[in-house]
C-alpha cells in the first residue's frame, strides 16, 4: 500500500479505507488561501458564502478564523438565494466562497450585486472548479 497519503482537504474529513494504515497528512485548503490573499494585498475583506447551507457556513467560518491567525479582521456574509445577508461591503474587498464552481452564473450574479453595493475587489474561492461554461 501507500507509505504516505497527502491530501488537500476541503471538508476536514477523517481518513478511511487504505489511508488508515498509512501516514496521513491532510492540509486544510483555507490554510493556503488566506496567506495567498493576504500576500496578494486583500484589504478589509468580507468573506461571503455563495449559499447559506452548512458546508458554506463551515468553510466561511474556517477561512474567517484563518485570517484571524494573521491578525486580519474580516467581515462575514451569506447569500440566501438572491438576498445578501451580512456586513456592509462598501469600499471593502470581498471573497466569495462556493464549494463547487460549475458554470459561474451564480458567482457572476453575486459579483454584480456586490459591486452595486460598493465592493472594491472581488475574489472567488472554491474547492471544485468544474467551470462547465
Amino acid at each position: 500500500g501507500c507509505d504516505e497519503v497527502i491530501t488537500l482537504n476541503t471538508a476536514m474529513t477523517t481518513p478511511k479505507g487504505f489511508a488508515q494504515s498509512s501516514r496521513f497528512l491532510s492540509i486544510d485548503a483555507t490554510e493556503l488561501v488566506a496567506p495567498y490573499l493576504i500576500y496578494s494585498g486583500v484589504k478589509d475583506p468580507v468573506i461571503v458564502g455563495a449559499r447559506s447551507n452548512k458546508n458554506h457556513l463551515r468553510a466561511v467560518t474556517q477561512l474567517w478564523k484563518t485570517f484571524g491567525l494573521f491578525d486580519f479582521h474580516c467581515g462575514m456574509g451569506f447569500y440566501n438565494k438572491d438576498l445578501y445577508i451580512g456586513e456592509d461591503v462598501k469600499d471593502r474587498d470581498v471573497i466569495i466562497f462556493s464549494n463547487i464552481l460549475r458554470s459561474g452564473n451564480t458567482l457572476l450574479q453575486q459579483s454584480k450585486d456586490l459591486k452595486k453595493k460598493g465592493a472594491r475587489n472581488i475574489y472567488c474561492y472554491g474547492f471544485h472548479g468544474l467551470c462547465t461554461n
